[in-house]
């Protein structure tokens, strides 16, 4: 009777989930062909009846102006910026510590996947925000969707500009954070999401100081990028909808979905050499000598870092993670955060990667210290 209602929890939401694909690509049938049968549907039932809880409603949404007051802290706050004549939705999860004990502190934006209810992902994050103290921003794409080169959906076709939008976003809400913000911005993102994390990586005066994209990223342009980006990408190699092969119009290579291939150019540009092409095109690392490690650091994720560099450059590659959907969960969320932390750190301070604690100069105080990039603006 439990298989049976998760079957038609599937169908019921199969429409939220990102893209239809989605559900074609992991039929009910799969969860009896799982090599971890129970423990994949206890996950795919916990996803989808979370699925069936959040939204991204922009009721008790408050339009942010002149007057509008700090968020508050330890939930979520709900926020209207416009732009462009459009009213855009924002959330954004403020750690209880920093209320508690106010300081800089780092801004992590997180780009939700084409069709996916944002809120999931405020959710997901929110617990690990607290945990790091960062704050968490959570932008809402037009019928959930972004443009952001080949993907995807609604924002691509109509040329939307989420990448001005979410630049104001950032603003916005660093202004409205005050002594709370920092310039330590970081932005990752899943799919549809993980393509407009690296185009804003990509993008000339970028406010961003590193990207971490799962299961999408750019195809081309990195010969391009005026600056270093930290990178920390992440990709399934059994990927069936954002191919791990890559996306284009080669009729050799299986399709990937969402019209992915069509705008993905002529040749297909796989994770791992768009990896290769972003650390030494974009991070000037070495090519001679490329491997820190490459071990497998969690059940089924093999990861490669990249030497002589100027800022950091990995890539984790998945054995059975699919999509990252719930059939097999992103299983690095802390590791993101973490990446992203040190970074922050590493801006003003000492990152020990042992007990991972940051150690500022006299002059400079807080838990990554960003109090003097704070005061400097």
């Amino acid at each position: 009777m439990r298989l049976i209602s998760v079957f038609i929890l599937l169908i019921t939401v199969c429409t939220m989930l990102e893209h239809t694909a989605v559900c074609s690509a992991y039929p009910p049938s799969a969860f009896m062909r799982s090599e971890r049968p129970l423990t994949r549907m206890r996950d795919r039932t916990r996803y989808l009846s979370g699925m069936s809880r959040v939204g991204s409603s922009m009721e008790n949404s408050i339009e942010i102006g002149p007057t509008t007051s700090r968020p508050a802290c330890g939930k979520v706050n709900r926020y209207i910026v416009p732009y462009k004549s459009r009213r855009r939705q924002v959330n954004v999860h403020v750690p209880q510590l920093l209320c508690d004990t106010p300081e800089s502190a780092p801004i992590v934006v997180a780009f939700h996947c084409l069709g996916c209810p944002p809120d999931y992902y405020t959710e997901r994050l929110a617990p690990i925000a607290e945990q790091l103290l960062f704050t968490l921003v959570v932008p809402v794409g037009i019928e959930r969707s972004w443009n952001a080169g080949a993907c995807c959906g609604f924002a691509l076709e109509h040329n939307i500009d989420d990448m001005g939008f979410v630049l104001k976003a950032v603003t916005t809400i660093q202004r409205l954070l005050g002594p709370l913000s920092s310039s330590a911005v970081f932005a990752t993102g899943w799919s549809n999401g993980g393509f407009l994390a690296t185009a804003l990586g990509m993008m000339k005066d970028t406010p961003f100081k590193g990207v971490a994209p799962i299961s999408g990223y750019q195809y081309s342009g990195f010969k391009e990028v005026p600056h270093v980006m930290p990178i920390f990408m992440h990709h399934s190699r059994d990927d069936p909808l954002v191919r791990y092969s890559g996306c284009c119009t080669n009729t050799t290579s299986s399709e990937c979905c969402c019209g992915i291939s069509q705008h993905g150019g002529d040749t297909c540009v796989d994770a791992t050499s768009a990896s290769l092409q972003w650390a030494t095109h974009v991070n000037g690392c070495s090519e001679t000598s490329i491997e820190i490690f490459k071990e497998q650091v969690k059940d089924g994720v093999h990861c490669i870092a990249y030497t002589d560099c100027q800022a950091r450059s990995t890539l984790c590659s998945y054995d059975e993670y699919g999509h990252f959907n719930s059939m097999a969960p992103f299983p690095m969320d802390i590791d993101v955060g973490i990446f992203f932390i040190r970074e922050a750190c590493e801006m003003n301070g000492t990152w020990n990667n042992t007990q991972k604690v940051c150690t500022c100069p006299e002059e400079i105080s807080g838990t990554y210290c960003l109090s003097r990039d704070q005061e400097s603006g």
